[in-house]
C-alpha cells in the first residue's frame, strides 16, 4: 500500500503550503575487472507492452529528459485538489488551472498523461475535519450518500473540465478511500458505483479522455473492515477484483482497467503467503491475475494496464532512501513475469522520496519493459557507460554490481523468492571504494541523467562508505 507515502507527501505539502550478506565472488579479489559491453546502447525492441508508465505524483520538469530517454511514454499525476480548501472558489479554480497546466507541459515533452482520482474522498472546504477511521488521510463517504456523492462530482466536474486535454483519467479504489464499518455495509460494487458516476462526468466534460478503474486497495470497501497486515485483506482484494472483472456491462471499450498484480512481486504479501504455506493454511503461493482471469476483458476490447505500484523497491525495503541502491534483478524478473499477461501497458511508482538514489531502478524498469532481451548486467553496463569512459566503465560496472548485491531488498522477501547475486569481482566495500578512486567521472554525459555525473559519483561513494561502516 502507499498509505505511509501518501501521508508523508501531504505533510510535505502542508509545510510548503501548497512513502546482508557479502557479494558472492565468482573470481578471486585479485582477478582483473572484466570488460563491460563494448558498445552499450539503448535500443528498444518490440514488446507486448505498448506503453511504459511512471506514477510521479507531481509534475517534475527536471526529470522529463531522463524519463523520456529511459523509455517512459506515460506519466500519471495524482489529483490532490481535494486536499486544499475550496472555500474560496476563485483561489480553488486557480489551483485547478495550475494543475491542469502540467498536462500541456508533459504533452510538449512527448508524454501521454493520466490523471489519477481518489474515488470517495470529500473535498476539503476550509474547516478542519479528522476521520480516525480513515487514518486521518482525507474524509471518506459512502457511495450511497447521495448528497456527499453529488458534492464530490461537483468538484470532480470542475477538475475534469480543466483537465480535458489529458489522455486518461483513472479512478482508484482505496489508499486512501474505502468504506468504514461506521458508514454501514460495503463491497466492491460500491466502488463500481463510484467509477460509473465518474465515468459519466468524464463523458460529459472530457469526452476524448479514456477512463480506467484501478482496483488498488478495493478491499477497503469491504465490511467488516480488517487490517492490511492480515492475509485475508489481500485474499479479499483478489476475490473482489475478480468479481469486478466478471461484472457485466462494466469493463469494455468505455472503461479500461488498472490491475495491481500484488501476487507477482509484493514483498509484504509474499511474506504473508509464505507464512500461510508454512503452516499449511495454503498449499502454494496464489497468482492473480492470470491470462484466464483477464480473458473476459480481452473479449470486450478492454484496455488493460498493470499497476505494480511498489515494483521499484519502495515496499518493505530498508534501503528505500539510501544514497544509491538498486534491485534490478527483481525488477527484471517481475516485469518479465507480468509481461506474460499481454497487457497494453504497465505503470510503476517513481519512488518520489528516493528517486535520485534509486534512479538506476527507474532506468532499468523502462529498459526491461521496452526490451525483453535486456538483463540486469546489460543495464548496469549501460548506466556505467553514461558516467565514465574507457577502462573506468568496466570498473564502475563491477562497483554497481556490488551495490546491487548488497541491497537489503532481498531481506524484504521470503527466502524462496530471492534471486542469486550477480557475478562480481568486488568482494568488499573497501575494495569498491579503492576501485572507485581509479574511475574518472565524465565531465558531462550524452545521456540525460537525473542529476549531474559528479553528484551520482558522490552518491555511489556515500553508499560504499555506508556499507563499509555497516560491515557489509
Amino acid at each position: 500500500m502507499h498509505f505511509s507515502k501518501t501521508l508523508c507527501f501531504f505533510l510535505a505539502l502542508t509545510t510548503a503550503l501548497l512513502s546482508l550478506t557479502a557479494c558472492s565472488p565468482k573470481a578471486p579479489a585479485t582477478s582483473p575487472v572484466p570488460p563491460a559491453s563494448d558498445e552499450p546502447t539503448v535500443t528498444f525492441t518490440g514488446t507486448n507492452f505498448a506503453h511504459c508508465g511512471l506514477y510521479t505524483w507531481d509534475n517534475v520538469p527536471s526529470q522529463y529528459e531522463f524519463w523520456k530517454a529511459c523509455g517512459v511514454d506515460t506519466i500519471q499525476l495524482s489529483e490532490r485538489l481535494w486536499y486544499f480548501s475550496a472555500a474560496d472558489e476563485e483561489q480553488y479554480q486557480k489551483r485547478i488551472a495550475s494543475f491542469a497546466s502540467y498536462i500541456d507541459r508533459l504533452h510538449e515533452a512527448g508524454f501521454l498523461v493520466d490523471v489519477l482520482f481518489f474515488s470517495n474522498l470529500r473535498q476539503y472546504k476550509g474547516e478542519y475535519e479528522y476521520d480516525k477511521d480513515s487514518g486521518g488521510i482525507g474524509v471518506w463517504f459512502h457511495p450511497d450518500d447521495e448528497e456527499a456523492l453529488n458534492e464530490k462530482l461537483y468538484y470532480t466536474r470542475m477538475l475534469m473540465t480543466a483537465c480535458a486535454k489529458a489522455d486518461y483519467f483513472t479512478i482508484e479504489a482505496g489508499d486512501p478511500g474505502g468504506i468504514t464499518d461506521r458508514m454501514g455495509e460495503g463491497d466492491e460494487y460500491d466502488y463500481a458505483k463510484l467509477v460509473e458516476a465518474f465515468n459519466e462526468v468524464a463523458k460529459e466534460c472530457a469526452p476524448n479522455v479514456k477512463v480506467r478503474a484501478n482496483t488498488w486497495a478495493v478491499s477497503a470497501f469491504k465490511t467488516p473492515n480488517i487490517s492490511v497486515h492480515e492475509l485475508q485483506w489481500w485474499i479479499n482484494e483478489n476475490e473482489m477484483t475478480r468479481n469486478l472483472l466478471l461484472k457485466e456491462d462494466f469493463f469494455g471499450e468505455d472503461l479500461g482497467l488498472f490491475i495491481p498484480c500484488h501476487d507477482y512481486y509484493r514483498p509484504k504479501l509474499l511474506k504473508l503467503y509464505n507464512q500461510a504455506v508454512r503452516i499449511k493454511q495454503m498449499e502454494d503461493f496464489p497468482l492473480f491475475p492470470t491470462v484466464e482471469d483477464l480473458q473476459p476483458l480481452t473479449d470486450r476490447d478492454t484496455e488493460i494496464w498493470l499497476w505494480p505500484f511498489n515494483l521499484l523497491g519502495s515496499d518493505g525495503n530498508a534501503d528505500y532512501c539510501a544514497s544509491f541502491t538498486s534491485s534490478l534483478r527483481y525488477v527484471h524478473r517481475d516485469v518479465n513475469a507480468m509481461r506474460e499477461l499481454g497487457a497494453d501497458g504497465i505503470m510503476a511508482d517513481w519512488t518520489w522520496k528516493g528517486y535520485l538514489g534509486m534512479a538506476i531502478n527507474t532506468y532499468g524498469y523502462a529498459r526491461f519493459v521496452n526490451d525483453p532481451a535486456a538483463t540486469p548486467e546489460k543495464v548496469i553496463d549501460e548506466y556505467a557507460s553514461y558516467l565514465t569512459d574507457g577502462e573506468g566503465r568496466a570498473a564502475l560496472a563491477q562497483i554497481l554490481r556490488f551495490i546491487e548485491n548488497k541491497s537489503r531488498y532481498d531481506a524484504s522477501l521470503p527466502k524462496t523468492k530471492r534471486l542469486p547475486k550477480l557475478e562480481c569481482t568486488v568482494t568488499s566495500a573497501q575494495q569498491a571504494l579503492d576501485l572507485l578512486g581509479s574511475v574518472t567521472p565524465k565531465a558531462s554525459s550524452d545521456f540525460p541523467l537525473p542529476e549531474n555525473v559528479d553528484s551520482i559519483f558522490a552518491r555511489i561513494k556515500d553508499r560504499l562508505n555506508t556499507l563499509l561502516d555497516d560491515g557489509r
